[in-house]
């Protein structure tokens, strides 16, 4: 996935939504042995390395995104990442229910975990980055244009 449009322009005829967020997102993922002593560092008494992906590695947030692609190829058709949310997408409830019980098996088969507070189970529309989804429609959401509408413009500047 690109970017958040991208995913409402393949999700966006659905009618069932389910937005997780990932837990510490790339920070799950085991580091490649190899990699590991470049994440060295050195406390007053012993030299440590990481053991999955540390929070300020350079390109670790792009590493999650193309790992989280690739785990989640075959479930292209109803589920997309962005960043650390994972949006499941459906037309009946039914069929939703499938969608949702397969991902949460893949994520648990993957280790990762989501944060529950965060998550948005079997919604009709989300709200999610600034946007609302509704059934075929994206909606830019008033409350983002609300302090614009406010604000006065300046005169002769």
């Amino acid at each position: 996935m690109k970017d958040m449009q991208g995913l409402f322009f393949i999700g966006g005829s659905s009618y069932w939504l389910t937005n997780l967020d990932i837990l510490k997102g790339y920070q799950q993922m085991k580091m490649a042995e190899d990699c590991k002593p470049l994440t060295e560092f050195t406390t007053h008494n012993a030299v440590c390395q990481w053991k999955t992906m540390p929070f300020c590695l350079a390109g670790a947030s792009g590493t999650f995104q193309r790992e989280m692609n690739c785990a989640l190829k075959s479930h292209s058709e109803y589920a997309q990442v962005y960043m650390d949310d994972l949006v499941i997408f459906s037309k009946t409830f039914e069929e939703h229910l499938t969608y949702l019980r397969l991902i949460l098996t893949k994520l648990d088969k993957l280790g990762f975990s989501v944060r529950l507070e965060k998550c948005t189970f079997t919604a009709e529309k989300m709200k999610d980055l600034k946007h609302v989804t509704v059934e075929e429609n994206i909606d830019q959401m008033k409350e983002n244009t609300y302090e614009i509408s406010q604000t006065r413009h300046k005169e002769g500047g």
